[in-house]
């Protein structure tokens, strides 16, 4: 019985390695599962079979853009260095990070792994719990005769080998800090370096993985995991992931949590996170519909959209969805936006303070006849413009996704909520039948609204681009509660989205001037 023991261990230990040898993730699940906080994403699978196929064929350059706090590092750094070097696949590993003292934390997390995990010193003791040749803070050279070796960008590798052999395997792992990509020319003196000095450090069986966020839409991570034509990174193979694969249905319940949240509305009498919390439990199943996360074990939608607004948007788009906004290609300046709450609680404290002679119209973008058939976005805007000073509030911002009898509700909703001088929809092509709809809705529940529809013979960038003097200048004023109308100007014309701004327009048209050249064609009061 006791000699059955040991050959009991033998044979579990033959068993792990045997199983480990199969691929990364194999050797991640037996031998690294204190790393491996919850069940792994979808990411984390495809980049396992990503790096095992580079192993077996050599020569790979692969970019894998990834969320922040996603474990890439977990995947790349620790878990495929040690089973390339533990099963003799590499022969000579670099590490690269921003900064020499990045690197050598990767490597000190490998080498704790080697000299103090037990299933490693006892499935692996020629190499684990053993120390041949003196190692240092960024040098491990294994009693296999593989080394691993650290740097930070921009240090000297030109003609670096162990032995007779160049790097066989260079693993970059966040390369680029946002301090260091502000400036043009940090950009292009760390490409260079990239490309002419770290990339000729191997030869033509090395393989190159590259892995990180995206901190600037310029940034090399950037341009290695979206190629332009005649870029010169072609070649490699690329990945970008995002946190939030999905967004909500119901952005208007997640505006009304996040006005909640930051202490600008009440939900029973109470506001603030907690408040904030007992809304979302009201409402879940809405609020989650439609949404999608990359790693729903570790970061549901829930918490994405508490980091979205504890951390700011910009922060949020470039550390979670790897999409950092590019000034240049973005047509309003946030820096100008300026808001009616700073000095208002209400839309009807806007409309009180206002001088007589005001004007108050809406606006609406529908979704009908558009994309999808379960509902597209709508807009629904309202702006009233002071006529004396030609100030322009945004009073109303109703973003959702509906189908046309629920948008129709909603417009009469608004209807009675202000005294609209007007209200315009767009009457293209199908949307023309919702119009028509509207009309017969509003005269049936006795609502006197002025309907306009409009017909836009202008193009909708053209059209959308004309607000941007009034926001630089001032002139027209935005509420901190309305974010999905801030965030599709923020980002445009590079959103997925423009509904908001396009409503925006035509009720900041009908506002300030409801002659001819709104391209309006009145149809009637309904009484």
């Amino acid at each position: 019985m006791q000699r059955a023991v040991p050959e009991l261990r033998q044979q579990v230990s033959a068993h792990r390695v045997k199983l480990a040898a199969m691929s990364p993730y194999a050797f991640a699940k037996v031998y690294l599962a204190h790393h491996l906080r919850s069940e792994s994403s979808r990411m984390h699978a495809e980049l396992y079979e990503m790096l095992h196929e580079a192993t077996m064929q050599r020569g790979r350059r692969i970019a894998v853009a990834a969320p922040r706090g996603h474990a890439k590092s977990t995947v790349v750094s620790l878990a495929y260095v040690l089973w390339s070097v533990l099963f003799e696949h590499e022969p000579f590993v670099l590490i690269i990070s921003a900064t020499a003292e990045q690197a050598e934390q990767h490597l000190r997390t490998i080498r704790e792994e080697i000299q103090t995990n037990a299933k490693l010193i006892t499935d692996f003791p020629e190499v684990c719990g053993r120390q041949g040749a003196p190692w240092r803070k960024n040098l491990v050279q294994l009693t296999n005769g593989v080394m691993i070796r650290c740097l930070g960008a921009g240090q000297g590798v030109r003609g670096t080998k162990h032995r007779q052999d160049r790097p066989s395997l260079i693993v970059v792992d966040d390369l680029e800090t946002q301090d260091a990509c502000i400036e043009p020319e940090q950009r292009e003196k760390l490409r260079d370096w990239f490309t002419r000095t770290l990339l000729k450090a191997g030869d033509a069986r090395t393989n190159v993985v590259v892995v990180g966020t995206i901190v600037h839409y310029d940034s090399l991570l950037a341009n290695l995991t979206n190629e332009k034509p005649g870029g010169r990174f072609a070649g490699w193979h690329r990945r970008m992931y995002q946190a939030v694969e999905s967004f909500s249905e119901h952005p208007e319940l997640w505006e009304t949590w996040e006005a909640i949240r930051t202490g600008q509305a009440e939900h029973e009498g109470k506001l603030g996170p907690d408040a904030s919390r007992v809304f979302f439990s009201a409402n879940a199943e809405q609020m989650l519909a439609g949404t999608s996360v990359l790693w729903p074990e570790c970061e549901g939608y829930l918490a994405l959209m508490e980091m979205r607004v504890d951390e700011g948007r910009a922060s949020f788009q470039a550390e979670k969805q790897n999409e950092p906004l590019d000034p240049a290609t973005c047509l309003f300046n946030e820096d100008r936006f300026r808001y009616w709450d700073d000095q208002f609680d209400s839309p009807k404290e806007v409309l009180d303070s206002l001088r007589r002679d005001f004007r108050v119209v809406a606006a609406c973008d529908p979704s009908m006849g558009k994309r999808h058939s379960r509902g597209d976005y709508t807009a629904i805007v309202v702006v009233a413009n002071e006529l004396d000073d030609g100030a322009a509030y945004v009073l109303e911002a109703d973003i959702a996704r509906r189908k046309p009898d629920e948008a129709i509700d909603r417009i009469i909703a608004i209807a009675k909520a202000y005294p609209l001088d007007s209200f315009y929809i767009e009457a293209n092509q199908f949307q023309e039948l919702m119009a028509d709809q509207l009309e017969k809705r509003a005269y049936a529940a006795g609502i006197s609204l002025r309907i306009e529809k409009v017909n836009n013979v202008a193009h909708k960038r053209t059209r959308i681009e004309s607000l941007e003097p009034m926001v630089s200048s001032g002139k027209l004023r935005f509420s901190r509660r309305h974010q999905l109308l801030l965030d599709q100007l923020r980002q445009f014309p590079l959103a997925a989205h423009d509904d908001g701004p396009d409503a925006l327009e035509m009720a900041v048209a009908g506002a300030i001037d409801p002659g001819p050249q709104v391209w309006v064609v009145p149809v009637h009061f309904a009484h």
